[in-house]
C-alpha cells in the first residue's frame, strides 16, 4: 500500500500549521514560515496567542496540541 499525503479533496491544497500572533472576535493573525495572514478561527474556539493551528484556505480547522 502506498501513502500519499492528505490533500484538499476540493482543492488539491495542503493544510498547513500556523503559530497564532494575535486574535481579535472570529479572527486570528498567523505565522506561517515568518510571514503573517489573517485566518478564521470560528472552527476553533479558545484560540489564544501562542497556540499551533492547522489551517486550510484562511481558515483554522483545529488547534494541535503541543504543536505537534
Amino acid at each position: 500500500m502506498t501513502l500519499r499525503p492528505v490533500v484538499c479533496t476540493t482543492c488539491g491544497d495542503r493544510a498547513v500549521t500556523a503559530t497564532v500572533v494575535t486574535v481579535e472576535g472570529a479572527q486570528a493573525v498567523v505565522s506561517v514560515d515568518g510571514r503573517l495572514t489573517p485566518v478564521a478561527i470560528d472552527l476553533v474556539p479558545g484560540v489564544a496567542p501562542g497556540d499551533v493551528v492547522l489551517c486550510h484556505a484562511s481558515v483554522a480547522l483545529v488547534r494541535l496540541e503541543d504543536g505537534t
